[in-house]
């Protein structure tokens, strides 16, 4: 269903959503997606599903289950690593990445972000653990909504992806770039982090 915009008779379409949480990130809470979920889900004009995954399996099932429909905007709920990871995954399965990928900050480290302030702050920490509103993912999850039903353009940086043999992450992420060059150069993830 298209929703008509009030006013103006004039059919706008529904943009197809498909936001990713990692259950590992280091500062995942679950108490945070539930808030984001709400907010989105009541968008007319936005229509998908929040995911919560934990392993990679679970990661690539949720994209394959996506594979044949036209997603706008992917969201990605975590840090550099969960960004690597669900761009890389993506990437494989849907052969193109959508035209919005919406950072939801959750992770450790979160330098991607960065271009956005939305890097996480010892604020957003307390927040997410008190349960209290406006934390960086909250406040990104109200703009997407009131840009959205406004019917405005969404406010957009252009981020060039770094592709490494298939790996994906941003050239100015400082805990992703070395972590692909490690594994470019033959390295094993257990012996990077032994490291």
């Amino acid at each position: 269903m298209t929703p008509e915009c009030p006013g103006v008779g004039v059919y706008f379409p529904t943009m197809r959503y498909l936001i990713i949480f990692n259950r590992k990130a280091g500062n995942f809470s679950l108490w945070e997606v539930q808030k984001i979920t709400e907010i989105i889900s009541a968008s007319p004009y936005l229509e998908g599903e929040v995911v919560v995954t934990s392993t990679l399996s679970e990661l690539r099932e949720t994209l394959k289950k996506y594979q044949n429909t036209k997603i706008d905007l992917l969201g990605i709920g975590g840090g550099d690593g969960t960004a690597s990871l669900v761009l890389t995954q993506a990437m494989d399965i849907w052969k193109a990445l959508p035209h919005f990928i919406v950072p939801f900050p959750c992770g450790t480290v979160g330098n991607y972000v960065a271009a956005y302030g939305l890097s996480t702050t010892i604020t957003d920490k307390i927040k997410k653990k008190l349960h209290l509103p406006g934390t960086k993912s909250i406040q990104t999850a109200q703009y997407l909504v009131r840009t959205v039903d406004q019917q405005k353009p969404l406010h957009t940086k252009q981020l060039d992806l770094l592709d490494i043999d298939g790996t994906k992450g941003f050239t100015f992420g400082l805990g992703i770039v070395p972590k692909i060059l490690w594994l470019y150069y033959g390295g094993s993830i257990a012996e990077y982090h032994e490291h």
